[in-house]
This record gives C-alpha cells, sequence and structure tokens, in this order.
C-alpha cells in the first residue's frame, strides 16, 4: 500500500532520480563517504525506517484509508534519497553527461510543475503518469479525501436553491451545511443517504465505504461506486472527478 501509493503520487524526476541513487552510491561510493561522515549507515537507517513503515502496515489489523495521510513523516526520509543524487550531479556538472542529465531534470520539473500547478488548489490528489488515465483515477485512489473541493461544487450548484432533500456520502455532514449555508441554499435539507433512501441528490466524494464495518477491504466501495445517478454538478480537473452532486435513481 505504502509502496504504491509512493509510486503514483510522487513526481516522475522524482522516481527516476531514486533509481539513479542507487547507481551512484554503489558506483560512486567514496565521493558520499568523503562529503557525509558515516554515509553508509546514516543511508542504512533511512532504508531501515521505510521498511518497518510498510512492516507496520503489514502487521496492523486496522484498514488503512486516505491515501498516505497516516505515513507523511515517511517523506523526508523518502526525499533524502533523491536529492542526494541531485547534490551529486551539481558537483559533477563539469562533466558532459552530467550536463545532459541535468538538463533532462529540469525539463521533467517543467512539466511536473505545469501539472502540478493545473490542478490548483488540490495538489494532494496529484498523480503522476504511471496511474494511467485521469478519468479513471476514482477508481484507484480515494483522492479528495478531505472533501476541499466542497466549497467549489457547492458555490456553483444553482439548483440547490430549490426545496430538496440533500443526502451526503464521503464528506462530513458539517462541512456540506457550513457551505450551504454560506451560499444560502436555505431550502436544502441535508439527510444521511441510510435514512429510507429519502433523499433526490447525493454529494459525494470518492472516500471508501464498507457494508460490513471496517473488517474486509476487499468488499469497500467508493460513494461514487455505491450511489449512481445522473450527474448535475461537479469539480474536476486534469479530467480528474474530485467531487460530484447526483441525481438519485428512480
Amino acid at each position: 500500500y505504502i509502496i504504491l501509493n509512493f509510486f503514483y503520487k510522487t513526481p516522475e524526476f522524482l522516481l527516476f532520480l531514486f533509481l539513479l541513487s542507487f547507481y551512484f552510491f554503489i558506483k560512486h561510493n567514496p565521493f558520499f563517504n568523503k562529503k557525509f561522515e558515516n554515509f553508509n549507515y546514516k543511508l542504512s537507517l533511512i532504508f531501515v525506517i521505510i521498511i518497518l513503515s510498510n512492516i507496520l502496515f503489514i502487521s496492523t489489523p486496522y484498514p488503512i484509508y486516505d491515501g498516505m495521510r497516516l505515513f507523511l513523516y515517511i517523506i523526508p526520509f523518502f526525499i533524502l534519497i533523491p536529492s542526494l543524487s541531485v547534490y551529486f550531479v551539481l558537483n559533477n556538472l563539469h562533466l558532459k553527461r552530467f550536463k545532459i542529465l541535468s538538463v533532462f531534470l529540469v525539463l521533467s520539473i517543467i512539466v511536473f510543475a505545469t501539472r502540478f500547478i493545473a490542478i490548483t488548489p488540490y495538489q494532494y490528489t496529484y498523480l503522476n503518469f504511471f496511474a494511467g488515465k485521469p478519468s479513471n483515477h476514482s477508481l484507484k485512489f480515494e483522492n479528495d479525501y478531505w472533501g476541499v473541493s466542497l466549497k467549489e461544487l457547492i458555490k456553483k450548484s444553482n439548483f440547490l436553491n430549490e426545496k430538496i432533500k440533500l443526502a451526503y456520502c464521503g464528506v462530513p455532514r458539517a462541512n456540506v451545511k457550513y457551505y450551504l449555508e454560506k451560499y444560502k441554499f436555505s431550502k436544502v435539507s441535508l439527510v444521511h443517504p441510510s435514512d429510507d433512501g429519502d433523499y433526490n441528490y447525493i454529494i459525494m466524494t470518492n472516500r471508501a465505504v464498507w457494508s460490513d464495518g471496517l473488517n474486509d477491504i476487499k468488499k469497500a466501495q467508493s460513494c461514487f461506486q455505491k450511489y449512481s445517478g445522473k450527474k448535475f454538478s461537479s469539480v474536476e480537473r486534469n479530467r480528474l472527478l474530485l467531487s460530484t452532486i447526483r441525481e438519485k435513481n428512480k
């Protein structure tokens, strides 16, 4: 789970540098030992921390959800490895092959930055090219698990001015209520979708929901999968669906 999240959520140039680091550490180990005291020992500790985190995940009896939020402490250790590669390249720019490599890295960073800026202000939903088609990302990951896009979604949903019953899934009731009041959609009544199914529309992100508690991750569905219906309003970035309001199927 942790490895998959890191692989698909890490910018491509960092993944490339991470792999390249192993070559640098082996081929040019004297350089790093000269620059950093006890380099091999410290590098080993970094990998131990990353490996132990995966063991912790495997041994826990509880399901992990909402992406990497429970394992964000690993990021500084992970970033150290490709950062060392950058440091090595900058120290060897007098060599032609490293000049070419630095140009390639700059171009890769520009491509990443362009895509990263395009999903403003939902940068934490970023997925790289290896994740496949953006239109399918909502089936693979819990993307807007914080519900940040609720503000934009409700603000532009003018039909909420009607007298309707609005259910919610994957988003806190309090957050939905706050934005409904903020944009003066006073005619909307908030209901839970399990309340006899008595609702007209449902607002949701693609967070996972379980029908049998939190025991079997294989039984989980996202809200998007569980509640189908005609889409009336949505928030998307780069063809990734973050949140939506759908009409209840008749």
